[in-house]
Formats: C-alpha cells, structure tokens, sequence
C-alpha cells in the first residue's frame, strides 16, 4: 500500500503508516512517533487525543485511558465511527445497541437528549 499524503516519513525518523490507520483517526501526523513511542496504538492515540491529552500528557493517564479504548475496541468499534460515538458521549455498549436497531449517531443523538421521546434504546434506563 503507497503512503498517505502527511502518512509519517521513514526517512525523518518516524515508522511507515503503511495501514493509514493514524491519519485515519484523526491523529495529528506531528504527534505519531510520540504516541508510538509512549506504547499507544492508534485508536488508543486518537481516542486520547480527542479527550484532549497530548502523548506526554497520557503516559500519567495510560491505565485509565487504555481501560476506555478497551471498551470500544472489544465492542469492534475502534473505528473512526467508534470515536465519533465515543466523543458525543456515548458509552460502547450504548453505541452498540443503537446500531443493532440501525439507528445512526445522528438520530441516537436526538433521542438521547429527549427531543423524540418515542424510542429509547433496548435496556436502557
């Protein structure tokens, strides 16, 4: 597979994004070598990242944060549709559910906060 247009240059030291996955989740190219270097993977990295840690900040937050990757990737949703759920506030298995009924981030959403009252996901409160 050819690089990505800003995948990490080989030659500058960092390792070949030959998957793409990194720059597919969001994580800034900048920051790629960091995160590898700190031990994150990219899902890991990106989920960290849009919660607003940087790598050096993370490495004093690994367990915590590797605990709530954890919860998406078991769910198959490591993903940049996982983190889009993840970062409108929905727990995995809530994201699940919702899309086992075929219902889309945009209208869980809606239900969520109560602007359509007639559908709840099954088995929540």
């Amino acid at each position: 597979m050819s690089p990505r247009a800003g995948a990490v240059d080989p030659a500058a030291g960092g390792a070949a994004d030959e998957d793409g996955s990194w720059l597919d989740l969001g994580v800034r190219t900048e920051d790629v070598a960091q995160w590898r270097d700190e031990g994150f993977g990219a899902f890991e990295a990106a989920l960290a990242q849009g919660d607003g840690f940087t790598p050096s900040m993370a490495v004093h937050h690994r367990r915590q944060l590797e605990r709530v990757a954890h919860t998406w990737i078991r769910q198959g949703l490591d993903s940049v549709e996982g983190l889009e759920w993840h970062r409108a506030g929905f727990a995995a298995a809530d994201a699940v559910k919702w899309r086992s009924q075929g219902v889309d981030l945009s209208t869980a959403r809606i239900r969520r906060d109560g602007f359509d009252r007639r559908f709840t996901p099954r088995g929540s409160a």
